[in-house]
């Protein structure tokens, strides 16, 4: 019993020791007779801000297309041809004007048709292109 306590003891007082070195380093190490440089500079640089962000929010039109909408590239007569490809019918393509990081993009996109002829856009398809 009397050589747990002892251990005890000594466990305590090393962690105890060790949690006053690590929470004040500068006094721990002049304890340790380490030489310490306590000399502290100051600096301020001057630059620039950031940009501020574009605005994009609002919508606008682009080569008569208002943005936000979806609109299809080129006529696409319903043959209910079944593409194995992308897993639909009647695949075509799509265009959008929008927002991306502040940015106005292109997106273009492939929808299909399923079954119940309901439009969906293939996973994958979406691709933005920068316009200025």
């Amino acid at each position: 019993m009397m050589k747990q306590n002892k251990l005890t003891k000594t466990v305590c007082v090393a962690l105890i020791s060790a949690g006053a070195m690590f929470s004040a380093p500068q006094a721990s190490a002049q304890l340790l007779g380490l030489g310490v440089n306590t000399d502290a500079r100051v600096g301020v640089q001057v630059g620039r801000a950031p940009e501020p962000r574009r605005h994009s929010s609002y919508s606008f039109t682009y080569n008569g297309y208002t943005s936000g909408h979806w609109y299809q590239a080129g006529h696409t007569h319903r043959a209910y041809h079944y593409d194995p490809y992308y897993g639909g019918y009647d695949c075509h393509t799509r265009f959008q004007y929008g927002w991306q990081h502040g940015d106005r993009v292109r997106y273009e996109s492939t929808f299909c048709y399923d079954r119940y002829d309901r439009a969906h856009e293939r996973r994958g398809t979406r691709v933005a292109i920068r316009i200025d």
